[in-house]
């Protein structure tokens, strides 16, 4: 009834709701409380009443009937949410304070939820504000993704985030190297930030600003940290999702100290 697939394995749900996974297993993410590969499907030891699975590079979760989400397999950096991290689960453990979960969705190494009220939370790595906290501090145990309400569906990449909410706007935050947040910036976003041109509720507005500084100046957002005069821009999110592109007439002045 539902599929899902990691780095190097697999996972199933039959229609009696047990789960089933195959592939890579270094890490115990097939949960057959081994790290033995098998390149035939084994079933995930205690699943039952499962709806939906994601994997992430080398863990895998599961949500079940009861609205309940249970991890297995890697947890270097807190991904499996149980409040433990450095040790992997060869078996299915709880994840801890989920109870009232409609979707979940596995990245390289920090998972998702939605909550039936539609806001989301995340656990896991954060080193590029994947979490949407606000922060980069590592989380073993879910916490609120800022701003973000009435989201109906979720998905992680590798260190960032997506998530879709019930006007069809679309938001991104964590890691934006390549330009994968779509914003145009290629800067993180440590919290949602909507796609440029995909955000129905994001009303983009300009203004400017002068700044003088001695040897660096962090930008509004938080997000930028400038060395050297120019002209940058700069994204500043509210609470209601519409953002504020400001132009930063930047000069820095450097002063020697004898």
């Amino acid at each position: 009834v539902a599929i899902s697939g990691g780095e190097y394995h697999s996972l199933a749900i039959r229609n009696d709701g047990t789960v089933w996974a195959w592939g890579r297993n270094g890490n115990g993410q097939l949960g057959n409380n081994t790290s033995v590969n098998s390149n035939i499907p084994v079933q995930v030891i205690g699943m039952t009443g499962a709806v939906e699975v994601a994997a992430g590079r080398f863990y895998s979760f599961a949500l079940r009937a009861d609205s309940t989400v249970w991890s297995w397999g890697e947890n270097l950096y807190g991904q499996l949410g149980d409040g433990t991290n450095n040790n992997n689960r060869l078996t299915p453990v709880q994840t801890i304070g989920l109870t009232d979960i409609t979707a979940i969705a596995g990245g390289a190494f920090h998972s998702l939820a939605i909550k039936s009220d539609k806001t989301v939370l995340s656990w896991g790595r954060n080193t590029y504000g994947n979490l949407g906290d606000g922060s980069t501090t590592n989380s073993s145990l879910p916490i609120a993704v800022s701003l973000l309400t009435n989201v109906v569906a979720i998905d992680c990449g590798t260190n960032y985030s997506l998530a879709l909410r019930g006007d069809d706007s679309l938001f991104a935050f964590g890691r934006n190297t390549f330009g994968q947040l779509g914003d145009s910036l290629g800067v993180e976003w440590h919290v949602p930030h909507g796609v440029q041109g995909l955000c129905r509720s994001c009303v983009n507005t300009s203004s400017s600003i002068t700044a003088t500084s001695c040897g660096a100046y962090t930008s509004p957002s938080g997000n930028q940290t400038f060395t050297a005069s120019g002209i940058y821009t700069d994204v500043i999110p509210n609470s209601g999702g519409c953002d504020s592109v400001i132009t930063i007439n930047l000069t820095i002045d450097t002063v020697n100290i004898n």
